[in-house]
């Protein structure tokens, strides 16, 4: 497996990343993709801390972590990979960091909900340490159902 290079850096999202985010967010995502107005939101929203991974100057994934003030949980709120990287090892850097943010913010666990068809989203939370913790039933769009998983940092 190839994995980032060194000229790979995480980064906070701006506006001028709204289309690069939207491309991957779309081909992530589907029908169950966030649209541009609420991506516009979370870049801007003090409850959320939106990152982007770039490497050789191409955005290759973002991770949107979710905060709130008297909780001592973060959510990742959404991660997403360029199909262009994926496997590329863009995904581990990017849980490093939510976990790294988790830490440094002294919260105790971080969540994230997925797709139970995701096997591939799945094994990488998995070798992560995160646990499942339950089934949400028709969760998403075509009614799939959504596991939430947790781990502590």
């Amino acid at each position: 497996m190839r994995t980032l290079t060194s000229n790979s850096n995480i980064r906070k999202a701006t506006l001028a990343d709204l289309d690069a985010v939207m491309a991957i967010e779309t081909e992530s995502f589907g029908m169950d993709a966030f649209g541009e107005r609420q991506m516009r939101y979370l870049m801007k929203s003090a409850t959320s801390l939106f990152y982007i991974a770039e490497t050789k100057n191409l955005l290759a994934g973002y991770v949107i972590l979710l905060i709130r003030k008297n909780s001592h949980q973060m959510r990742i709120y959404s991660i997403a990979v360029s199909s262009l990287l994926r496997g590329k090892g863009v995904g581990q850097y990017l849980i490093d960091f939510a976990l790294k943010t988790a830490e440094n913010r002294l919260k105790s666990s971080l969540k994230l909900e997925v797709r139970t068809t995701n096997s591939g989203a799945i094994q990488l939370y998995e070798r992560n340490k995160f646990t499942s913790v339950k089934i949400i039933p028709d969760y998403y769009h075509d009614g799939c159902d959504a596991l939430v998983m947790k781990r502590k940092p």
